[in-house]
């Protein structure tokens, strides 16, 4: 979820990987304040560039053993040091007394009893809500302060639902000791941010958590006693509440300092060696270099922005277009013929306001700057990706709808409809702005459903236009509270998947409905139906004509 402050610099290697190279070309040293790097892809082309990195530096630490396996790779490991999490240090900042700031945070906030700080997510499915419920008079002892941690982990008050009124929300966003310090006093902290436990831990504050403690960084902290599974509430009432409490830190935490000391005498040490300036522009260049050398924006726009810009708008029975023709012949070709089948999750709920079944994949996530899993994507798609992210596509849609996108954040999922697939009737939710849905099979019959129905009501017999899922096609919708629409049921017949794109602009603030903070649904590739040789031979020859004529 973090990217670099502009577009023209290239993630991640202008991020953080180039400036690294380029001090070193001159002299300057770099060291490796601890990390964590186990859950990152490494991309082949990117491996020789860290290993000539990691080689030169003059300090690598790294805050867990699975990180030191993965950088072992491109460096020996006894040149690595694994440090614990620098975040344990917070504690020696922090005033033995209450300071004047914390003071008026309590009063500003109201807050006069013993308190828990929660990290306001979605809590359903750890049981959370439901035990906050049935044991609200043992929690009307204490105040309930939401605070979230951080916009880029998905955090929202809104996550709180019904319960919000129980809650203490802060009048205004803490400056980082003062939060630390709004921790190091509460009587527990709930949530999943992995320094939001450290700060805790730090103060001697119990902590409960939902996250897996046997995978990923969790794993360095499963040795304090004072950190609890969240799913340790079904233990009951009693064990809960007889963990709550602030106490000294454990000799788990005094633990950390000796090495942190020696973490930070070595970087000083490093720090103190001699530099010199490097020029403004030279740093300039070489963060918009690797961006100028991969060329991608260098090649013409794979959409057709002419297509969307030159689109009509109607307003019946509200505000859509239909735009086709977007893509060349062989560029329609190309991303029909490698549409993803990668890191897909089953969506599906009937009964319900609207029934669903699809199979959706992350493209670009809410108002990211990278595109997901791009590794996994052919040429033609990443281009694709690189398009739907760029300041040009967005003008386009402005242009067509005339509403300000300036700030909207874009969220882009591709979906497989399988047999008996479908999307109820339905008006999009209030935070999204604009809708533009591309379709990419190479041919449709619409008897077998699988269409998109603009609807003058919430009716699917209140049919105005279908529009097919070819490549090429699209549909561009403006938000309102009648603006209806579904995808027809695709009939178990179908040899072939309905596939699709949805590029949405979200209002400023907005949380993704699709992958919502803590979304652990498991990951699978789509299984399509097999295309059968004569068909694949034929749009084999097809594309190679077009190469050639290209």
């Amino acid at each position: 979820g973090y990217g670099p402050s502009t577009p023209d610099i290239h993630h991640p290697t202008g991020y953080w990987l180039t400036p690294a190279l380029m001090a070193l070309a001159s002299g300057v040293p770099v060291l490796w304040n601890a990390p964590g790097m186990h859950r990152n892809a490494i991309p082949e082309w990117g491996e020789s560039l860290l290993e000539l990195a990691l080689g030169a530096s003059a300090y690598i630490a790294v805050r867990d053993e699975p990180s030191r396996a993965t950088l072992s790779r491109f460096v020996a490991p006894e040149r690595i040091t694994v440090v614990p999490d620098t975040a344990f240090g917070v504690g020696r900042l922090l005033p033995a007394e209450e300071s004047a700031a914390m003071q008026r945070l309590r009063a500003e906030a109201g807050l006069t009893k013993p308190y828990i700080v929660v990290q306001p997510v979605r809590w359903r499915d750890a049981g959370f809500d439901a035990f906050l419920e049935q044991n609200r008079e043992r929690f009307a002892d204490y105040q309930l302060v939401a605070v979230p941690m951080g916009p880029v982990l998905g955090d929202h008050n809104a996550f709180l639902g019904d319960a919000r009124g129980q809650f203490v929300e802060l009048p205004f966003w803490p400056d980082p000791l003062l939060l630390a310090e709004l921790i190091s006093h509460a009587s527990a902290v709930i949530g999943y941010s992995y320094h939001l436990a450290i700060t805790a831990l730090a103060a001697g504050v119990p902590v409960f958590t939902s996250v897996d403690l046997s995978a990923g960084k969790f794993t360095a902290l499963r040795a304090f006693d004072s950190l609890h599974p969240l799913s340790s509430i079904d233990e009951g009432a009693d064990a809960f509440f007889a963990r709550l409490g602030k106490r000294d830190p454990e000799p788990a935490v005094d633990a950390t300092l000796a090495p942190l000391a020696v973490h930070w005498d070595r970087i000083t040490e490093a720090i103190r060696t001699s530099r010199r300036d490097v020029p403004p522009t030279f740093r300039r260049f070489w963060q918009s270099l690797p961006t100028l050398l991969d060329g991608r924006r260098e090649e013409d726009p794979l959409i057709d922005l002419q297509r969307i810009t030159g689109g009509t708008l109607r307003n019946d029975p509200y505000q859509w277009a239909a735009i086709d023709e977007l893509f060349s012949p062989h560029d329609a070709i190309a991303l029909a013929e490698t549409f993803p089948v990668d890191h897909f999750k089953r969506v599906e709920a009937y009964g319900g306001e609207k029934d669903y079944a699809y199979d959706a994949r992350l493209l670009i996530g809410m108002g990211a700057r990278t595109v997901a899993r791009r590794e996994h994507l052919s040429a033609a798609w990443q281009r694709l990706a690189d398009d739907l992210r760029s300041p040009e596509y967005r003008e386009a849609i402005e242009t067509l709808t005339g509403c300000d996108l300036s700030g909207a954040p874009l969220e882009v999922n591709v979906f497989h409809y399988g047999p008996g697939g479908s999307l109820g009737p339905h008006a999009d939710l209030p935070d999204k702005l604009v809708t533009h849905v591309l379709y990419f099979n190479r041919t449709w019959n619409a008897a077998d459903g699988g269409c998109l129905t603009i609807l003058g009501a919430k009716d699917a017999n209140a049919l105005v236009a279908e529009i097919p899922p070819v490549v090429g096609n699209s549909a561009l919708l403006v938000r309102s509270d009648h603006s209806w629409h579904a995808v027809s049921p695709v009939v178990a017949s179908s040899p072939l998947s309905r596939r699709s794109l949805t590029a949405t602009f979200y209002r400023p603030g907005s949380i993704s409905s699709m992958w919502p903070p803590g979304d652990e649904t498991p990951l699978h590739d789509y299984a399509a139906a097999p295309v059968p040789p004569a068909r694949r031979r034929l749009w084999g020859r097809l594309a190679s004509r077009m190469n050639r004529r290209g």
